[in-house]
């Protein structure tokens, strides 16, 4: 939603960073951090503790401040929901200030050493000719905890709810695992986790027929674009073998989300450590999640589950 050439020169330099982070690296830290959070008291919260530990890995932080990170990162959020009591807005504020300086404190380090994913950050945003690359490096670098607390969060859920509802649909992705990346896919299209977006004119223009201004906001709504029977055979169908299912959940175009690929890779992860085990409990989760409170997402939100046992 925002132009510029300040926003086009650090958004090359956040996509310039994502794209170290290669696929298969991303889905082999998910899996292990998912084997270690799937706890049988914390499982419910997996969707949204998991993103944050596995971008707090990536980005260079060190285990063990990843819980308070994933703390301080929901705090955030929760201050921002629709609804929100107005005494979060002091947890956030603290959560903030406690976020800034961890993260200016590890890039210093980073910078120092010449090593490290914020470092890294760094050197491409100055060499984009960035003024004050440390603070860009630093609100950019919480803004990708931020988004991956909700969206990803979305994903995983999602994908969850769908495998834990259908039994065949279980039984066919742990007898044929290389199908997940084609399943998350058809989760994004078919249970949309950002369900609508804004858009803001640059210039006066006719959009479907209506007359638009210089200003005016457009919401586009992803969900009903991607049930549109024009691009999809049967759309309210989920297909985990659907030819090219063109989810729209994360944009496109000029504002399409850069860390799509790595939503997908943590929640693959996720699915490959989850679908060997014993799932009954969390289907029980599952039955009884609610929705979090949210203008433009559809997150779900387990109950707690009893455990996480072996699959035999």
């Amino acid at each position: 939603m925002n132009d510029g050439p300040f926003h086009a020169l650090a958004r090359r330099a956040l996509v310039g960073l994502l794209a170290t982070f290669d696929s298969p690296r991303v889905v082999e830290v998910s899996r292990r951090w998912t084997l270690r959070l799937a706890l049988p008291e914390s499982a419910h919260s997996l969707p949204f503790l998991l993103p944050v530990h596995v971008l707090g890995e990536l980005l260079g932080l060190p285990s063990e401040s990843l819980p308070r990170v994933a703390s301080w990162t929901r705090d955030f959020v929760r201050c921002i929901a629709p609804g929100a009591h107005p005494d979060s807005l002091a947890a956030a504020v603290e959560a903030t200030r406690s976020l800034c300086s961890l993260f200016r404190s590890y890039l210093e380090a980073q910078c120092s050493s010449g090593d490290g994913a914020l470092a890294l950050l760094v050197r491409e945003s100055m060499a984009l000719g960035l003024q004050d690359a440390s603070d860009v490096v630093v609100a950019n670098a919480i803004g990708l905890l931020l988004q991956a607390h909700d969206a990803t969060a979305g994903l995983l859920g999602q994908a969850l709810r769908v495998l834990l509802l259908d039994s065949s649909l279980l039984t066919e992705l742990r007898a044929e695992v290389s199908l997940l990346p084609s399943f998350l896919d058809e989760v994004l299209r078919f249970e949309s986790p950002v369900q609508n977006t804004r858009r803001f004119l640059a210039t006066d223009a006719v959009i479907a027929g209506q007359s638009m201004a210089s200003g005016d906001a457009a919401l586009v709504v992803l969900a009903a674009a991607n049930r549109d029977p024009s691009l999809h055979l049967e759309p309210w169908r989920f297909d985990l073998h659907r030819t090219q299912p063109r989810g729209l959940a994360f944009g496109a175009g000029a504002h399409a989300c850069p860390g799509a690929a790595l939503a997908k890779a943590i929640s693959q992860g996720a699915l490959l450590a989850l679908l060997p085990a014993d799932l009954r409990s969390l289907r029980s989760a599952c039955l009884g999640a609610s929705w979090m409170p949210s203008l433009n997402a559809r997150v779900p939100v387990f109950s707690a589950p009893s455990s996480l046992e072996a699959h035999s």
